[in-house]
Order: structure tokens, then C-alpha cells, then sequence
């Protein structure tokens, strides 16, 4: 029996305001939906590879240390005994005090966990290749290998290039092995952490308290027992001299000038949103093709193309859909919130919230939703922090946000 394979659903919308005489400009909404998993595959789970990386540096003291201590147990909890573990723990300084095994003895694994104590400086880049060469040693073809990195703070030890991390956490994931990155608190690189996650095909977590990391510890298990697909990738190629204008959600891109887009999971739906000029005239009504690579869980690699064509009368006709408008107004949003970062770096508190507040009244341009309704929240809040001076949080809320919107 062959493996479902996910279908692409595009919705192309008129954009508001446009001269009749000059060439078209449209948005598409591309809605990348993942197939159901398989009925006979409910009542099974695939086996898990799991590398727990923990800070233990001075600054995790206390709270901090004891909250991810019991996050860390919480994931051991949850693996059954074909699943594979192992636990490092760094500061200036690397252990591994759980070598990759199978999860069969929880109990004592937990034991050395909770044995954990807080002391030294931060290098986190020896620390994540330590936990990545332990999962390493578990990969096998028909497991999920995920590295789970938690860390308070600079790295201020060893190696601090990002562009140097970023680089071995890519090659990782070439091998099968993503990386998850969770930054707690208010003292960590934001930046590094969450190129990190985008190199490492695997997820970037801001969490203000560490009450909230057993939580988080929840969401990466879940999304990584319903992967579908990784290392997914989309081309977009223009046909008769269509002109892709922009792809709203500000993805990175792979060494062939593909969109790198989150991992696809079991029932969820990828939205892309793509901005046209079409000229009036054409040879063909051929616009764009679309090329969606993604590499299953059994390691073999997938391409579906998908053709989109409109004739003239049909781009005359066609109306401003809603939906696409809201989308595309979340992701400038999202866009926007990366000024605000900016100019909080520039020490320009004023001008980071008076791009907030543009912001808010441009979301007010769309028809409320449970979208609209949360993005209104999160800028609300973002205002407050910039408001009360908090910066440091109010831009690591800024670019969270943005990340978890432009992905998902």
C-alpha cells in the first residue's frame, strides 16, 4: 500500500485598489494539507530518538533548573522502552550523564536527572554537539531523532559564531537528526536560538517562566510523534513572465533558492502566502508552478508539482477573497514585528511602539476571527511591555511571535 501524500489547495485573490490598465496583481493563499494518518497506524506510534540537552550553568540555579529537571523527566515519562534517550548537561563544561540508550529503565534515568545541579559559564555550541553526536549514535532509518536544546542564557564559552552553529546544526538535519531550541527567560540570544531551530528543521520556543516548560516539552512530542514529513521544501516558478513580487511569510531559503517551510504533520494544513504580477499579455494562462519537496519518515524523498493557470477573463472576474486578505494582513503583522525589534536595538522605544500601534490599526482592517482575535492580544501586549520599558522581553516577544506566525 502506498503512503497518502499531502494535496495543495490554492485560492487566488484580486489585490484591493488595482488600475485596470496596468498588469494584474493577485495574492495567492497556497494551503498545503497534510493526509490523515493512516487508520492502521492509529493505535501505533512511530519509535522516537531523543537528545535532552540542558543547561546547567550558573544562572539556572533555582526555579529554573528544577522547572526543566521536571520537564526533562516528564519527556522521559512518556517514552516507551524501544525508544531511545540520552541526557547531556553543560556549562563552561560538557557530561553526558545519560548516554544514548533505550528507554527501558525511566526510573533510574530520572534518577540522574534529578541529580543535576547548577554551576560555570555557558557553551552551549559544545553542549548541542555533544547531545547531537549522542543521537547520532541511536539513528536509525525508521525513527524520529529530534535534539531538545534548553538554555538560560549567552553562550559565552567555545565556539559563539552563529553562522558557524547554524551550519553544523543544518548538516544534522541533512542526516535525519532536527533540533528543537527553547530559551527561558529574558537573558538568552534570541537570534541564535531561533536560527538554530530554522537550520535545524526543528522548533524555536520562547518561554518567559520555566512553569510553563513541561508544557512545551508536551507540544515538541506530540509534533514530532505526528511528523509526516521533514525537511520540506517549496519551489514556486513563474511562467510567462509572471513576477513572484513577495512570499509574505519571510521563510529561509535552501542552497537551491527553495523555501524552506515547517515539518508537515498528520492533519495539519502549511499556509504560504505569495504575491503575482501578471502581464496582460500572455503566450500561455500558465502562472506558476508549484514544486513541494518533503523527505518521509522512512527517509525517501517526495516532489509534487502542482500547476496554476487563469485566463484573462478569469483574472478580470476574479473577486478580492476575504480569507486570502486576512492572511495576508497577519503576515505583514508578523513582518512588521521584526521593525519593532529593530528599532528597539536602536534604542528607539517610542518608535517601536508607535510601529505596534500601526500595527493594531491595520489588523482592524480585517473581519474579526480566532486569528485576529489572538495576533490583537499578543500586540496589546507587546505594547504594554514597551510601555513599562521591558525591552528585552517585549523583543524576544516581538520575534517569537513572528517566527511562530511566518512557520505555521
Amino acid at each position: 500500500m502506498s503512503n497518502p501524500r499531502p494535496s495543495i489547495e490554492i485560492i487566488p485573490s484580486k489585490m484591493p485598489s488595482q488600475n485596470h490598465e496596468s498588469n494584474h496583481q493577485l495574492e495567492l493563499l497556497i494551503r498545503i494539507h497534510a493526509p490523515k494518518r493512516p487508520a492502521n497506524q492509529a493505535t501505533t506510534r512511530p519509535r522516537l530518538n531523543l537528545g535532552l540537552v540542558l543547561d546547567r550553568s550558573g544562572s539556572m540555579a533555582g526555579d529554573r533548573l528544577e522547572y526543566a529537571k521536571a520537564a526533562a523527566k516528564y519527556a522521559v515519562s512518556q517514552l516507551l522502552p524501544t525508544d531511545r534517550i540520552s541526557v547531556t548537561i553543560f556549562d563552561h563544561e560538557v557530561e553526558t550523564i545519560i548516554p544514548n540508550q533505550n528507554a527501558h529503565q525511566p526510573d533510574k534515568i530520572n534518577q540522574r536527572i534529578q541529580s543535576i545541579e547548577s554551576r560555570g559559564n555557558t557553551d552551549l555550541q559544545a553542549g548541542w554537539l555533544e547531545g547531537g553526536t549522542q543521537t547520532a549514535r541511536g539513528l536509525e532509518p525508521e525513527r524520529l531523532n529530534r535534539v531538545l536544546l534548553l538554555s538560560d542564557g549567552e553562550t559565552n564559552t567555545g565556539i559563539t559564531d552563529q553562522k558557524t552553529i547554524c551550519q553544523q546544526v543544518s548538516g544534522l538535519a541533512s542526516k535525519g537528526i532536527s533540533t528543537s531550541t527553547l530559551g527561558v527567560g529574558i537573558g538568552f540570544n534570541e537570534d541564535l536560538l531561533e536560527a538554530m531551530a530554522m537550520a535545524g528543521d526543528g522548533n524555536y520556543h520562547f518561554i518567559e517562566h520555566p512553569s510553563a516548560l513541561e508544557q512545551i516539552f508536551a507540544t515538541e512530542l506530540n509534533g514530532l510523534l505526528s511528523t509526516f514529513g521533514r525537511l520540506v521544501s517549496l519551489g514556486l516558478e513563474s511562467k510567462n513572465n509572471v513576477q513572484v513580487l513577495d512570499v509574505l511569510n519571510d521563510f529561509d531559503k535552501t542552497n537551491t533558492g527553495r523555501y524552506k517551510l515547517d515539518q508537515l504533520r498528520y492533519g495539519k494544513t502549511l499556509e504560504v502566502v505569495v504575491r503575482l504580477e501578471i502581464p496582460k499579455q500572455r503566450k500561455t494562462n500558465e502562472i506558476l508552478e508549484l514544486r513541494l519537496g518533503y523527505t518521509q519518515t522512512d527517509n525517501q524523498r517526495m516532489v509534487i508539482k502542482h500547476l496554476l493557470s487563469l485566463g484573462q477573463s478569469e483574472l478580470e472576474q476574479l473577486p478580492e477573497q476575504s480569507m486570502v486578505r486576512e492572511y495576508s494582513t497577519i503576515l505583514e503583522v508578523a513582518r512588521n514585528k521584526l521593525k519593532t525589534a529593530q528599532n528597539i536595538d536602536a534604542g528607539q522605544t517610542e518608535e517601536a511602539l508607535q510601529q505596534v500601534e500601526s500595527d493594531l490599526l491595520l489588523l482592524s482592517a480585517i473581519p474579526a476571527s480566532p486569528m485576529y482575535f489572538e495576533e490583537k492580544s499578543q500586540l496589546e501586549g507587546l505594547a504594554d511591555r514597551l510601555r513599562r520599558n521591558e525591552t528585552a522581553s517585549a523583543r524576544k516577544q516581538a520575534l517569537s511571535e513572528r517566527y511562530q506566525r511566518s512557520k505555521k
